[in-house]
C-alpha cells in the first residue's frame, strides 16, 4: 500500500485503539497469542507512554451466544467499535460468508473483516495484514489433498487481490508475530492517528 496515501484519523474512543483480531481456522495458535498477550506486551515494551494509547484486542470471543448469523452478528456488533483491523493468514481463508437468498457475499468472514477496513470504511479503519513465510506442504498421498490445494489457491488469489490496500507484512512464526504486531502498532498508531485525540486525560 501507498502510505502516503493513509490519511491521519481520530480513534473512536480518546487514549484507545480498538484492534479486532480477523484469522482463519488455522491460525488459532497466532490468534490466540495477539488475543491474550498483545495489550500486556504492547505496554511492557513501552509503547502505551510512546504512543498515548492503550491497544485493546477484541475477536469473536468477546460475543456472548446468541441467536442470528455469526458473521452479522460480528458486523453489527463487534466492527462499529474497531479502529484497526489485523488480518493473520496461513494457508486458507474459511469458509464463504452468505446473504440472506444464499448468495456469496464475501470469500470468508475474515476476508469480509479486511473489506470493512479496506473498502467500506478506510478514511476510519486501518488494516494492518500478516501472512505467513510458508506455503503448506501436503503429500500427494494425503487424503485432504485437492481440498489443501483448493484452499491455498483460493487464498492466494485474495491475497493477490488486496496486498496493495492493506499494510503487509510477512511473519514466520507464531512466537515472532507477537513482538512484530506491537512494534507494528506503535509506528502506525503514531503515523496514522491524530496524537492529540489519542492522548490520555489525567
Amino acid at each position: 500500500i501507498k502510505t502516503k496515501e493513509i490519511k491521519k484519523r481520530n480513534p473512536l474512543i480518546k487514549g484507545q485503539v480498538n484492534i479486532l483480531i480477523a484469522s482463519p481456522s488455522d491460525t488459532q495458535k497466532e490468534r490466540e497469542i495477539l488475543l491474550n498477550q498483545l495489550e500486556r506486551n504492547y505496554r511492557n515494551l513501552g509503547f502505551e507512554d510512546s504512543s498515548n494509547s492503550r491497544v485493546i484486542s477484541h475477536g469473536w470471543e468477546d460475543l456472548a451466544p446468541q441467536t442470528g448469523y455469526p458473521q452479522d452478528i460480528i458486523n453489527n456488533i463487534l466492527i462499529p467499535k474497531i479502529d484497526i483491523v489485523i488480518g493473520i493468514l496461513k494457508h486458507k481463508l474459511g469458509t464463504p460468508t452468505k446473504d440472506s437468498n444464499g448468495n456469496i457475499r464475501a470469500e470468508s468472514g475474515t476476508a469480509e473483516e479486511l473489506y470493512y477496513a479496506i473498502e467500506k470504511n478506510p478514511a476510519k479503519v486501518l488494516c494492518m495484514l500478516y501472512v505467513f513465510s510458508k506455503a503448506p506442504n501436503p503429500s500427494l498421498d494425503d487424503s485432504d489433498y485437492l481440498l489443501i490445494k483448493n484452499n491455498w489457491d483460493t487464498l492466494k488469489q485474495f491475497k493477490s487481490k488486496i496486498q496493495n490496500k492493506v499494510i503487509y507484512k510477512i511473519y514466520t512464526s507464531e512466537d515472532e508475530l507477537l513482538n512484530m504486531v506491537a512494534i507494528d502498532l506503535n509506528k502506525n498508531i503514531k503515523t496514522y492517528f491524530t496524537t492529540k485525540s489519542l492522548a490520555r486525560t489525567k
